[in-house]
């Protein structure tokens, strides 16, 4: 656990977008299997037949949390072939008109309990978003759900080079909410996270983490060095986070 200053905390709170806010983890596994075997047809190689229930399972036991860049080079590597720079880009562009389009009908949900910590969260101190997403998929459903005013700083798939588990998105959001809070310390900053990727690269970059266990078990997300778990968000709230929290 990493000291906090004596002030109140949290004096930030950083949101991750899948899992978290929306329950879009199903369509991001859906998409980037349509989209991986829309390129297998191109190269003329042979598409698995797909069982939806064994792509899931594999999806969250593997992939769960990657970029799309990361999550297509892991399934390329499955299949023994290599991306060149403008298969990837363009796989990506494939995946995130895919998405939108199951968005736009209705294919992603939002996660109640966690739009309701971000409001509250937004109204006494402020919000960060820190997703591996790109924010072609996180901006309209945000826009939807009414809560895209909130974020004092925003991290998505394209401001860094590197993705979680790296500390590289968590340094980036760091920044951008010193913009706000010059002087804010990572670890009076609390990361809200439903993966040990983004476990990781958020205790990486010295936040404190609060891990939620929708997809994955908590006991793993504790592995992953998230200092408490809670099964949702319901009872999360500024006044009561920090008795969540292992004190040192």
């Amino acid at each position: 656990m990493h000291p906090r200053s004596p002030h109140l905390f949290p004096r930030a709170a950083v949101f991750d977008f899948d899992g978290v806010l929306a329950q879009s983890e199903p369509t991001h596994c859906e998409t980037l299997r349509k989209a991986f075997d829309g390129h297998l047809a191109r190269l003329g190689l042979p598409v698995p037949r797909r069982d939806p229930a064994a792509d899931w399972e594999d999806y969250k036991a593997r992939r769960i949390g990657f970029s799309d860049a990361d999550a297509f080079r892991s399934l390329a590597a499955d299949e023994g072939i290599e991306l060149s720079a403008a298969d990837l880009a363009r796989l990506i562009d494939v995946k995130a008109m895919l998405f939108a389009t199951r968005a736009e009908h209705g294919g992603v949900a939002a996660c109640p309990d966690g739009l309701a910590a971000l409001r509250a969260f937004a109204a006494a101190m402020p919000v960060a978003l820190c997703s591996g997403a790109l924010a072609g998929d996180t901006s309209p459903l945000l826009k939807h759900w009414g809560v895209d005013g909130l974020f004092a700083a925003r991290v998505t798939a394209e401001d860094t080079r590197q993705s979680k588990p790296s500390a590289a998105p968590y340094l980036a959001v760091l920044a951008r909410l010193r913009r706000v809070l010059p002087g804010l310390e990572a670890a009076d900053a609390l990361a809200i996270e439903d993966t040990a990727d983004g476990i990781r690269s958020a205790r990486a970059a010295g936040f404190s983490v609060l891990g939620v266990a929708r997809e994955n078990d908590a006991a793993d997300l504790r592995a992953a060095g998230a200092d408490a778990v809670v099964a949702d968000l319901r009872c999360v709230r500024p006044g009561n986070a920090a008795s969540f929290l292992r004190h040192p």
